[in-house]
């Protein structure tokens, strides 16, 4: 498995420890600022998440500590709490589609239910219509 590169272990650290901006940690790291216009290629890559694999929670939060009693800046503040929610995948997202997509199943049953009992119904108030031989007209 090949290791991760300077750029991306320096954009990682100024991105998580450093509190920068993706596109700005990218390009201080030594990425083109074309390459820095698209951050996920480095955030959604194998590297960096086996980075942040390696970052110690403790640290990562000791740093959100710092950042969301900071007074001067509490938009930045909700953004690196925000941002570290997000690479570390602890939003429950999927969780939530899950849910949704059960909600949406038991809407189909219900309706397909409602449709079945409405077609029983609908059977059992009309009377089947006899046949010539079942009235001896035959």
């Amino acid at each position: 498995m090949k290791k991760p590169t300077e750029k991306q272990r320096k954009a990682t650290e100024l991105i998580l420890l450093g509190g920068k901006k993706q596109g700005q940690a990218m390009i201080e790291a030594g990425y083109s600022p074309y390459t820095a216009k698209t951050p996920q290629k480095l955030t959604e890559s194998k590297y960096f998440q086996d980075l942040l694999i390696q970052i110690d929670d403790r640290t990562l939060l000791e740093q959100l500590l710092l950042f969301a009693t900071d007074d001067n800046d509490k938009r930045a503040s909700l953004q690196a709490i925000d941002m570290l929610f997000k690479l570390k995948n602890r939003y429950p997202v999927i969780s939530l589609k899950i849910e949704a997509y059960q909600d949406e199943l038991n809407k189909l049953k219900e309706v397909e239910t409602d449709d079945k009992e409405e077609e029983i119904d609908d059977k059992l108030d009309k009377p089947e219509e006899q046949t010539e031989e079942q009235r001896g007209e035959g």
